[in-house]
């Protein structure tokens, strides 16, 4: 990273390479076994349900990029960033087809055999992001206005190769990990063979307005997009045909009023756009998701600064939301029509004296597909908890000998989520504890001055926790993890 300076412009060059030459992979587990319980126990956390012969990722990554900064005077300025990237990764992997009754010699009873599939993706992508910004203050009488007018441009590039090939079944409590051979994987008979390319070009177009009057403010935005996207070559045995031409304008406007006793309530409406790429497993192409939003809400800073904290109620509505399609393969999206999110979200900061800070943050969400016509209409999607909340609470010293130690503990708590799309079952709630050490190492020596040490502890109980996407595919949550890093600021 380089930056050089002269007069009102500011160049900074950057650029990032990362090179994992073998950094393997962690594939899922069935529900039975994680979430549930089974006749012969629960599997580990660190259980792996592929196979040591066929297990390999590998990634290159290269960014360069620069970002120029110009100050015309007068409160007007210019951003121009661009960045290039080129990637690529590479895996062999297996995935889960779900459980079958036991066939092993000897071994009686059911639901321990996992059926399993074995795949590789070879891909490389190429893109170029350029974004361009011009921002600037007006006033005109009482009215200031704070400008942001800007052009951004998305080119992307990609080529996919994906082969599929049946292969030996595993037993999830006797595991055998050295069953494949990769010379035996018969690619050709699984009909799914890919080589495609896929083309990506965005171009957006935005204005913002943030006015202030008096103690009002006023802010109203617009963005516009045009969004191209084609597939060619081979996807899943078919030609790839999809082509998509979308555009959309997107608007939002909010508005604000500050009270001089630091209450501030807003309301607020918005617009997204998301393109989406791609085809479901009937070769209909997607329609762009769209939402809608609307927030009313107050914010709260003390005039001494040490309590803070929002509320805010909304709720959104978006169209042709990407889900898994329930009657199909594990490849399989489907567009679920509708899905309304509804909500409460708290944020606070409260500072009682010079040492202690205690934060806490809670969301109420009830999220439904209200619009379907694939049996997902009055579902809630995967991984949406109802309740989630986090607790933190800081301790500074600043004096007598164990002045520059900060210590620092809380708790994350992520209530029950959908098993799978359907809502045939549900995943357990959970927990997690965290703790946290700091101490400025210049207290003890004028030498180290700038340099600290910080010692984490996540999920500090080893708690077991579970996600899932479907009945066949969960993941184990992060075990305990400790960590300790030295930093050095000049």
């Amino acid at each position: 990273k380089v930056t050089s300076g002269m007069a009102n412009t500011l160049l900074n060059l950057n650029a990032y390479y990362q090179k994992d030459p073998s950094a393997g992979i962690y594939n899922t587990v069935p529900s039975t076994g994680s979430v549930f319980g089974t006749p012969y126990g629960r599997l580990d956390t660190d259980f792996y349900a592929g196979d040591k012969n066929w297990n390999s990722y590998e990634r290159e990554v290269w960014l360069p990029g620069y970002k120029l900064h110009h100050d015309f005077g007068g409160g007007w300025t210019f951003l121009h960033q661009l960045r290039y990237m080129d990637a690529d990764a590479y895996q062999e992997n297996t995935y889960n087809t779900g459980l079958a009754s036991d066939f092993f010699p000897g071994v009686p009873g059911a639901d321990r055999t996992l059926l399993r599939r074995a795949y590789l993706t070879d891909e490389a992508a190429t893109g170029l992001t350029v974004d361009n910004q011009l921002a600037g203050t007006i006033r005109t009488g009482p009215l200031e206005h704070h400008l942001l007018f800007g052009v951004d441009y998305l080119e992307l590039d990609s080529d996919v190769e994906y082969e599929d090939a049946a292969t030996l079944p595993l037993d999830l409590f006797a595991p055998n990990l050295n069953q494949i051979n990769p010379a035996t994987l018969d690619f050709a008979a699984s009909g799914l063979s890919s080589d495609f390319d896929i083309a990506t070009d965005q171009l957006g177009l935005y204005l913002q307005d943030q006015i202030r009057l008096g103690s009002w403010v006023l802010l109203a935005s617009g963005r516009y997009d045009e969004y191209d996207y084609e597939e060619t070559g081979i996807k899943y045995g078919f030609p790839a045909t999809s082509k998509i031409d979308q555009e959309q304008f997107s608007g939002r406007v909010g508005i604000l009023y500050q009270f001089a006793n630091g209450w501030a309530p807003y309301l607020n409406f918005a617009e997204s756009f998301e393109p989406v790429g791609g085809s479901d497993r009937n070769g209909n192409t997607f329609e762009p998701a769209t939402a809608e939003q609307w927030e009313v809400g107050v914010k709260y800073d003390s005039p001494d600064q040490r309590s803070r904290f929002t509320l805010a109620a909304f709720e959104i509505t978006k169209e042709n939301d990407l889900t898994r399609d329930p009657n199909g393969g594990p490849l399989d999206l489907i567009q679920s029509g509708e899905t309304r999110s509804r909500g409460v979200e708290l944020e606070s900061r409260f500072i009682p004296n010079e040492n202690l800070t205690l934060m806490f943050n809670y969301t109420y969400l009830d999220v439904e597909v209200t619009e379907d016509n694939s049996g997902l209409e009055g579902k809630t999607p995967v991984w949406v908890a109802d309740h989630t909340a986090s607790l933190w609470t800081q301790y500074d010293l600043f004096e007598g000998p164990l002045a520059g130690l900060t210590l620092g503990g809380g708790v994350r708590y992520v209530g029950e989520t959908e098993l799978d799309a359907l809502n045939t079952d549900t995943v357990p709630d959970y927990a997690l504890v965290d703790l946290a050490v700091f101490y400025d190492l210049g207290r003890l020596s004028a030498n180290m001055r700038g340099l600290s040490l910080k010692v984490t502890a996540n999920n500090l109980t080893d708690k077991r926790y579970t996600s899932c996407f479907d009945r066949n595919n969960c993941w184990f949550g992060a075990e305990r993890t400790v960590e300790v890093g030295l930093r050095y600021e000049p």
